[in-house]
């Protein structure tokens, strides 16, 4: 069987296959609603690619589940694509509208 998931979930149970699909499926979340940046940061936008790339092969084969390569393959492209995200306040700036909402809108805090 080479469907990591269930590899996952044999190894880890059920809340580790779970947490582990979260923490693959996060990124790609990210990368969708801040796809209005994709023309404003290459490097962003390669290392995304890389991503979504690893995210499929390691759906499919335990190569970055298993191996040692593949797993500082996986983590590597994780933390570079984390340094490479842009910060909030651009993405705001590209996109016009906030990504996140101030609590001093809703009377919770003092901004």
């Amino acid at each position: 069987m080479h469907f990591v998931l269930f590899d996952v979930a044999v190894e880890l149970g059920l809340p580790g296959g779970t947490l582990w699909l979260a923490l693959t499926i996060a990124p790609l979340i990210v990368v969708w609603r801040r796809r209005a940046l994709w023309r404003h940061s290459l490097w962003w936008l390669t290392l995304s690619a890389a991503l979504v790339a690893l995210t499929v092969i390691g759906c499919f084969d335990y190569y970055p589940w298993l191996l040692q390569p593949g797993r500082l393959l996986q983590w590597g492209a994780w933390g570079l694509w984390a340094a490479a995200l842009p910060p909030p306040r651009l993405a705001e700036a590209v996109s016009g509208q906030p990504l996140a909402v101030s609590l001093s809108t809703h009377g919770l805090g003092s901004d």
